[in-house]
């Protein structure tokens, strides 16, 4: 205990993202039993690169220096642009009634293929009322699966979270991962990865009419940002063959 420091003089120095030079200096009481110390800028710093440097002055007598760190301060929340930035969506074909059927193969390699009537294309997340079609036995495909788009700006340092649920959910609440090269990301809707069970229509389950997507962005330095798209889901058994 002889040599826990009694006092620890802090100092601090940098350039702000507006150019604005900042310094200052707080002297510290570490804890009287532990050593242990915490500087508390509060609100005092604007973002930016800043170095950081001190002394401790010990109950010997002596002083001692800490090792200097140089870091970045950010207070800005990830940006995530989605359909609604023109973010390209993947296309997809709505899986209705009607459908056409391909057989593949003979004997134990015969396969019978089921593809929909309806041509490939981008599903409309910012049409007022989107709807997304999907055989019941498809529920769980990934292959096939219908997907959000969605970019993330700063991504080197964040981690994304979402949930498909009957309602947009909170921070908190959301525990699917998901990764994407450069910054892009591609959220499946498949049975797996929902909080909901996608076999049944928006429409008859529960009070809310539609899903949600959450998705929420976090990144190292606590700042958050969400992003929701809400969309009816409509499941169908296929029943009526067309012929080409």
């Amino acid at each position: 205990m002889a040599n826990l420091a009694q006092e620890i003089h802090f100092e601090f120095g940098g350039l702000s993202e507006n150019n604005k030079n900042v310094s200052g200096s707080q002297i510290v009481n570490p804890d009287s039993d532990n050593g242990n110390f915490e500087v508390k800028l509060g609100a005092r710093l604007p973002p930016g690169w800043y170095f950081f440097s001190g002394s401790a002055k010990q109950r010997d007598g002596k002083t001692y220096f800490i090792k200097p760190r140089i870091i970045f301060l950010d207070d800005s929340a990830p940006q995530i642009l989605g359909d609604i930035d023109g973010v390209p969506q993947r296309p997809y074909q709505q899986e209705m009634s009607r459908y056409y059927e391909f057989e593949v193969g003979e004997g134990a390699a015969h396969r019978v293929f089921r593809v929909p009537v309806a041509e490939p294309k981008p599903i409309d997340f910012t049409a007022k009322r989107v709807f997304i079609s999907r055989w019941i036995d498809r529920v769980n495909d990934e292959s096939t699966a219908p997907s959000y788009t969605f970019k993330v700006r700063d991504f080197s340092s964040v981690s994304v979270k979402y949930s498909i649920a009957e309602e947009c959910k909170a921070h908190d609440q959301v525990f699917n991962t998901v990764s994407g090269p450069n910054g892009l990301f591609e959220i499946k809707f498949i049975q797996d990865k929902a909080d909901v069970d996608l076999s049944q229509e928006s429409r008859t389950n529960g009070s809310n009419e539609k899903y949600c997507l959450s998705i929420w962005v976090f990144d190292k330095a606590k700042n958050v940002s969400s992003h929701h798209v809400e969309f009816y889901w409509k499941v169908l058994h296929p029943w009526e063959k067309v012929n080409r």
